[in-house]
């Protein structure tokens, strides 16, 4: 978990300044009642969580960008956060998800 909360931190310092990023996340710090830290003010967070299980990906996506990006709740679960954007006109889906090894 301390771990976890180092890369947030480095990860908020990193995207200050940057324009518009889009950051895609496995693992995310979450507290003890499953809810994903903040990463900064300007960031905003895309996922579908349960408060019964600790979500394992996540999309962060600049404030400027909220009205251009769209969570895909019926794809989008705990492992697994879809997006969809445009991109030079083409309609987009962007994904952050946890692959786990012990998964068949």
């Amino acid at each position: 978990t301390h771990k976890s909360k180092q890369v947030f931190s480095d990860l908020a310092s990193y995207t200050t300044g940057k324009d518009n990023p889009i950051i895609l996340v496995q693992e995310p710090h979450s507290n003890s009642s499953n809810i994903i830290s903040r990463l900064s003010r300007d960031m905003s967070l895309l996922c579908k969580t349960k408060p019964t299980r600790r979500p394992r990906a996540c999309i962060f996506i600049h404030k400027t960008l909220l009205n251009k990006c769209w969570l895909m709740d019926s794809l989008s679960n705990e492992d697994c956060t879809v997006i969809q954007t445009t991109i030079h006109n083409t309609k987009c889906l962007i994904v952050s998800c946890y692959m786990d090894r012990t998964d068949t």
